[in-house]
């Protein structure tokens, strides 16, 4: 397991009023290493791989609690989104991020959270939603809205939000790639065979294994004696699901100041209105 270090601070943006002299300040910060949240201010970016020095097996639930602390001196209000990234040595080959308002199947609010396959064994990944499950705390205190999800509350200096994530599970049905069966024999008469007199059966016109008795045929015309067969299960090298793959989940917590003039210049309008519609208790300066 990686040790788990504090992670450093990537950067601090402002956004101004226009015409005003009055600033509205929101982080930009980035905790670049596992399992370890970064508290800079009021903003929390965490990157999280459940997978780091061992095999995450579908089925195995990791625990991951997470909240945001506002460690500033004014009362905040608080966003998050999420990234999931499924990477190979070539860079990630999946991602869903929940600022791209993707829609889920079912009854899910988007696409990260709906955990869905088109074909669970075909070795595809490309039209399917997620298979990671989350357990998200969804409901009076944080729910979800247009790509983010919203902390209803306004966060006072030193507050923390009620936790959003408790936790992340590899779909028991995970697409572990596509399997195939290669059946090979040998005729070598000894007992142990080395990897190398091993030979995969040759194929009919139809791109399957010949039968065991047209091998031995063929075998024997040509002077040979079948000894040995087996059948070997493997991925597909060109469809491997998410097998072999590092899951990572990046986690951004942004925050601004408890002003409708903030908020509506970071946040966007209809974050304010829809805030107004749903009675949020946002206790907003004027």
């Amino acid at each position: 397991m990686k040790k788990k270090h504090i992670a450093a601070l990537a950067g601090i943006a402002a956004v101004f009023a226009v015409g005003g002299s009055l600033a509205y300040f929101n982080q930009d910060l980035e905790a670049v290493n596992v399992l370890k949240s970064g508290d800079f201010d009021t903003e929390i970016v965490e990157e999280f791989r459940p997978e780091d020095g061992k095999d995450w097996k579908p089925g195995t639930t990791v625990n991951k609690d997470f909240a945001v602390k506002n460690s500033g001196d004014v009362p905040m209000v608080v966003r998050v989104s999420f990234q999931e990234t499924w990477e190979k040595d070539d860079g990630a080959y999946v991602t869903i991020d929940t600022t791209e308002k993707e829609e889920g199947h079912g009854e899910a609010d988007n696409k990260f959270e709906s955990v869905w396959q088109e074909e669970p064994t075909d070795g595809l990944t490309d039209k399917d939603d997620s298979v990671v499950e989350k357990t998200l705390n969804l409901g009076k205190e944080w729910v979800y809205s247009d790509g983010y999800y919203y902390y209803t509350k306004t966060l006072p200096a030193g507050a923390t939000t009620e936790y959003l994530l408790d936790d992340v599970t590899l779909s028991k049905d995970a697409d572990l790639g596509k399997i195939t069966v290669v059946k090979k024999y040998s005729t070598n008469p000894d007992k142990t065979v080395p990897e190398e007199d091993w030979i995969p059966f040759p194929a009919d016109e139809a791109g399957n294994p010949i039968s065991e008795s047209e091998l031995s045929r063929q075998l024997k015309e040509d002077g040979k004696t079948l000894y040995h067969m087996r059948s070997d299960i493997v991925t597909d090298e060109n469809f491997r699901g998410y097998s072999d793959a590092a899951y990572n989940l990046t986690i951004k917590a942004h925050t601004v100041q408890a002003t409708e003039d903030a908020v509506k210049a970071v946040f966007g309008e209809e974050a304010l209105q829809h805030a107004s519609d749903e009675n949020w208790d946002w206790e907003l300066q004027k």
